[in-house]
This record gives C-alpha cells, sequence and structure tokens, in this order.
C-alpha cells in the first residue's frame, strides 16, 4: 500500500530527516521518500495505517501540517 501526504512547514533537509524518522518509527512503514521541492511525502506501508495517526505523528514532531492524504 502506498500513500502520498502532502506537508507544509517544511523548509529544509532537517526538515526531512524528521520527518522520515518519525514515520520510520511506525514497524507499519517499509519505505519514505520526501519530496521538499514538492511538499510531498510518498510512503510505503507493509499494512493498513490509519491516516489520523499519520497526520498527528507528523503534525506533533515538528512545526508540520498534513494538509492531504491519498491512497495510490
Amino acid at each position: 500500500m502506498k500513500k502520498i501526504i502532502n506537508i507544509t512547514g517544511m523548509n529544509c533537509t532537517h526538515c526531512v530527516e524528521k520527518i522520515k524518522n518519525t514515520l520510520y518509527g511506525l514497524p507499519q512503514i517499509d519505505d519514505v521518500n520526501i519530496s521538499l521541492e514538492e511538499n510531498k511525502a510518498e510512503v510505503v506501508f507493509n499494512s493498513d495505517v490509519k491516516n489520523e495517526l499519520i497526520k498527528n505523528l507528523i503534525d506533533s514532531s515538528g512545526n508540520f501540517n498534513v494538509t492531504d492524504i491519498n491512497e495510490i
């Protein structure tokens, strides 16, 4: 399963690493690719994770805001 997550508030590579480390803390995460330029994360899951959990984790890891999550 793959989801595209739109994230505002990222402005440097440190922000990207912070979000990656937060997401990799979930055992359901297989891969995370983040585009700072597009303000998007592409996340591959090995099992279902509720969007609310993803949003709360990212939002609470810094001055970030998840604006949209789409499964592809």
